[in-house]
């Protein structure tokens, strides 16, 4: 299955069950991932990898990780509507862990605001 064809019905299907907002991003997410695969040379769903999800990930460190994760949420669930359709055997993102949250060291009283 051609990459276009594939994010196009995948978005028809995403219209029916998510908010606008959420096929207007993806769509977005996943134009930049199929130009991405296209000057990589790969042009089918089934010839997705690991390799090229990582490398495009990692083509977006400078966003946010909110954007980051949201660009990983999209892929997983284009991967998993493709498998459902049998254009992939296994899904290229399952191992890409999620970009790590940074959290604020606690902060403690002093043993005079005790």
């Amino acid at each position: 299955m051609h990459l276009d064809e594939a994010v196009e019905r995948f978005l028809t299907h995403l219209s029916a069950v998510r908010s606008p907002h959420t096929v207007k991003a993806y769509g977005t997410d996943l134009a930049q991932f199929v130009e991405y695969a296209l000057n990589a040379g790969i042009e089918h769903v089934e010839h997705l990898n690991e390799r090229l999800v990582r490398s495009w990930m990692d083509s977006h460190r400078a966003a946010s990780r909110r954007t980051r994760e949201r660009k990983l949420y999209c892929l997983r669930a284009f991967f998993k509507f493709s498998r459902a359709m049998g254009w992939l055997a296994h899904d290229p993102s399952a191992e890409i862990a999620l970009p790590i949250q940074k959290r604020p060291l606690p902060r403690f009283l002093t043993a005079s605001q005790a």
